[in-house]
């Protein structure tokens, strides 16, 4: 008897293994999707192995062996090295093998969905050679056929030979067929830009094209030219006949990196979030394909079905988007240098900011190090901290501090513009009761919930729910609740009061919600449509804005007291990331960090934009500390409505002595 493993698609840990299925009536193959009876229901599953096997195997089965309902696909969706990708995530993230399999699959894919929900559309193929016996309109059809490697969508057909399809068919010289709509492919449209290379973006391809490192870490500061590095490098890999993949950390600079690239290339498909199911399905046949050089997105388009893949470039390396934290918890990064091995290809990470993990095995020769230290726009950037609690003292604007309203003066008088940066969203921070001091909280998160102005809602940035504005408080059963702090959608309104002749645009996660509101926001900038842009941490990174000259950053130290070893990393990051975007052409750029810590020795290494002594301080705070990246953390969640029951459970764990780990908890 010839049988199947099949994993069903329920991704739970205990049924996380295969279960034998009779498949003697089909033909199919590991990776197929098929109709299976579990547990008296009718659900789908994906084949993992075929086998033959004699009847003492099946006696010896707890259960029945049951034949299989119904074959979805007739061909694999999976290669061997899908098969890799999914071995690696089902027992380093341990993960759900189903949950494994589908993380590599477009929404139209997954085990849950039939194929019915592809969009099809009607082909004409042509099905003769010989065109001797047809009319000469008939033949000049036929031609056009041959001309068109044989097939044509219907439509296009018609249009052009109406009046003889229907006797070509009656004829049988062609036929129709339903097809897959998967022709949806981003094409150079516009003139190469001949860039003329600096010396240090020279010298930084030579010393890539010369690194036997398999993973090279390009440590280049804010506007130095690392997007033209990545095409210079993208071009020879394509002229090896090899594909690449861009990976970029928010759909937000997804639209910038494909508007250089389609200068440069032609075939480029890309992938993200924001796509639907049908255009996610196109993209991932057209690189399944092999209709692609180039493919660009955030991070699941690391998992894209490329044959002959030559060189991984993952901009901003250092991005927490890169880490995909529901099962299967995966980084990009590692997923990346897993393929490269695969393949025998390179991955080049590259950042103004590195992760610690990332330079510190730059640093230790584990992967290789190519600096660019020099920003494109000679002019130096300034960068100056402004210390609120004087502002305070001085009885100025707690939201703005003179010295960077009268920049932002400055810059409208000059015609340039303005980022002003506060990472956030919505209009207050904080919902308040003034009768019992008591703060509105998400009853799902137990986190602070944020007033948004524009829907009158009170909303949990962490989980989603939201609430009417007008609340009794749960502890007191008043109603006399105030809205405190500030987010972007009241800074918007205060900016507006304040420079009333200004455009000004706001961009974070309401107003981006929509498809392509991220371009569209970006664009305008660009453009000049607007002298103020305003939002949260996706403006400040990666975006390239030729009259920029001011950043503004309020609450520049605030990610400093979120109380997470991580907190510190983070903050220069952003801050550092934020500051790049000034000044980036001919303009000298100014940067005015608000801050109530000036004195922190993270806030003085941004000032002076040294990555080194950022990285030398932190490095001994994890040292002492017994953080990443001298140490692995594993976090272990337990959940019980019996707390009884949970503490049995906690205390079951701490039994367990593993050699060279430290327990922490629990808490």
């Amino acid at each position: 008897m010839r049988i199947a493993e099949v994993f069903i698609e329920y991704p739970s840990k205990y049924i996380d293994r295969p279960f034998f299925y009779n498949i003697d009536l089909f033909e199919a193959q590991r990776g197929c999707r098929v109709m299976v009876d579990f547990n008296h229901k009718e659900v789908m599953g994906v084949i993992t192995k075929i086998k033959d096997v004699d009847i003492n195997f099946i006696d010896n089965l707890p259960y029945e062996v049951k034949p299989i309902l119904k074959l979805v696909d007739t061909t694999p969706l999976l290669n061997n090295e899908g098969w890799y990708i999914v071995d690696y995530l089902h027992n380093y993230c341990v993960a759900p093998l189903i949950s494994c399999v589908n993380t590599l699959l477009p929404p139209a894919l997954k085990s849950k969905h039939q194929k019915q929900n592809i969009k099809m559309i009607n082909q004409v193929v042509l099905k003769v050679n010989d065109l001797d016996g047809y009319t000469p309109k008939q033949q000049a059809a036929l031609i056009f056929l041959q001309n068109n490697g044989g097939t044509c969508l219907q439509k296009k057909f018609r249009e052009k030979y109406s009046g003889v399809q229907k006797k070509l068919l009656e004829l049988e010289a062609i036929e129709i067929k339903k097809v897959e709509s998967s022709n949806w492919l981003i094409k150079n449209d516009q003139e190469s830009i001949n860039h003329v290379l600096t010396k240090q973006q020279k010298q930084a391809i030579q010393i890539f094209n010369n690194s036997e490192k398999m993973v090279n870490l390009l440590f280049g500061v804010t506007g130095c030219g690392k997007t033209e590095v990545f095409i210079q490098l993208a071009k020879q890999t394509i002229d090896k006949h090899k594909q690449v993949i861009v990976l970029v950390p928010e759909i937000s600079l997804t639209s910038q990196m494909i508007d250089r690239f389609t200068k440069e290339f032609e075939k480029i498909a890309i992938y993200h979030s924001k796509l639907s199911a049908q255009e996610k399905y196109e993209q991932y046949r057209l690189v399944q394909s092999g209709k692609v050089d180039i493919i660009i997105g955030t991070r699941s388009a690391i998992f894209l079905p490329t044959n002959n893949l030559g060189l991984i470039i993952i901009d901003e390396e250092h991005d927490p988007a890169y880490k995909q934290t529901n099962n299967p918890s995966y980084h990009a990064r590692d997923v990346a240098i897993m393929r490269s091995k695969y393949h025998d290809a390179k991955v080049l990470l590259a950042s103004a900011t590195p992760s610690l993990e990332s330079f510190a095995k730059a640093y230790k020769h584990k992967y290789g190090l190519i600096e660019m230290n020099e920003r494109i726009n000679p002019k130096p950037l300034d960068i100056e901290l402004i210390n609120m609690q004087k502002v305070m003292y001085q009885d100025q604007d707690y939201l703005l501090s003179d010295q960077l309203h009268k920049a932002i003066d400055e810059v409208l008088l000059n015609q340039k513009q303005a980022i002003i940066l506060l990472n956030r969203r919505g209009y207050a921070p904080i919902s308040r009761c003034l009768d019992c001091g008591d703060i509105i909280k998400c009853p799902n998160c137990d986190l602070a919930l944020n007033y948004h102005k524009d829907t009158h809602q009170l909303v949990c940035h962490t989980c989603g729910y939201h609430c009417s504005e007008k609340l009794v408080c749960a502890k007191c059963g008043s109603t006399n609740i105030e809205n405190e702090g500030i987010g972007t959608q009241k800074l918007e309104e205060y900016l507006k009061k304040q420079f009333p002749q200004a455009r000004i645009l706001r961009m974070d996660r309401d107003t981006t919600s929509k498809k392509y509101a991220h371009e569209q926001i970006i664009n305008a900038f660009k453009n000049h449509e607007a002298d103020i842009l305003l939002g949260t941490q996706m403006i400040a990174k990666g975006l390239d804005f030729p009259y920029v000259q001011l950043v503004g950053i309020l609450n520049g130290d605030a990610t400093l007291k979120i109380g997470d070893y991580y907190s510190s990393e983070y903050t220069f990051d952003l801050l550092m990331q934020a500051s790049g975007r000034s000044g980036r052409k001919q303009d000298s750029g100014k940067v005015l960090i608000q801050t109530y810590d000036p004195n922190n020795p993270i806030m003085e290494a941004i000032q002076k934009q040294d990555y080194r002594m950022f990285f030398n301080y932190e490095m001994k705070f994890r040292h002492l500390g017994n953080y990443p990246p001298y140490v692995y953390l594993t976090e272990i969640i337990i959940s019980n409505q019996d707390y009884a029951k949970l503490q049995q459970d906690t205390q079951l764990i701490n039994k367990y002595h593993l050699k060279n780990v430290n327990k922490i908890g629990p808490v």
